[in-house]
């Protein structure tokens, strides 16, 4: 088995360096704090990668989403301030997702039309993933979409949303703190 799989698959680990154990402890807890050097190198430099497998995204995603329709994005701003978003999913007549804008989209495209702002949003239709998904799937989806969000799925509802900072918090976050 190798260290991925170990990662993927254990509970706990232990890494043994000439049959002398270096480090014992759960995944998170070797990837945050690996022991020593050859830990570290035996992990590999894409610590911080790995670690995401280890969570999906409703592990961490935000669970109150701002919800917009079609016919409010002349409101948008406002309602992003009430609800104090960064992002609203924008869902057209039949509830359905379908896009998602950003307070800098909003920024950027200063005083545009309702129809405009609905181009922008469709811009990113794909930019949901399933609450199911691993961290490292969503963030690749991120980059696809060229977004810091992602909507959240949970089945055919819409369950939250998930930001780019989410994503570096949880990679950055050592097991044991608060």
């Amino acid at each position: 088995m190798n260290i991925n799989e170990a990662i993927k698959m254990g509970d706990t680990i232990a890494i043994f360096d000439i049959g002398v154990l270096v480090q014992h402890g759960t995944p998170q807890n070797i990837l945050s704090n690996p022991a020593n050097e050859f830990v570290s190198d035996f992990i590999g430099h894409d610590r911080v990668v790995k670690k995401l497998t280890l969570f999906q995204v409703s592990d961490i995603a935000s669970n109150s989403p701002c919800i917009v329709r079609e016919n409010e994005l002349a409101n948008i701003g406002q309602k992003m301030q009430d609800e104090k978003a960064l992002v609203s999913i924008l869902v057209n007549g039949a509830g359905v997702p379908c896009g998602l804008i950003a307070a800098q989209d909003l920024e950027a495209a200063n005083g545009a039309s309702p129809e405009r702002l609905k181009e922008i949003a469709l811009s990113k239709r794909g930019a949901f993933v399933d609450g199911t998904e691993l961290l490292t799937d969503a963030l690749s989806q991120m980059l696809e979409w060229g977004t810091e969000y992602l909507g959240v799925m949970r089945g055919n509802e819409i369950g939250g949303v998930l930001s780019m900072a989410d994503i570096r918090g949880c990679a950055s976050h050592k097991e044991g703190e608060s």
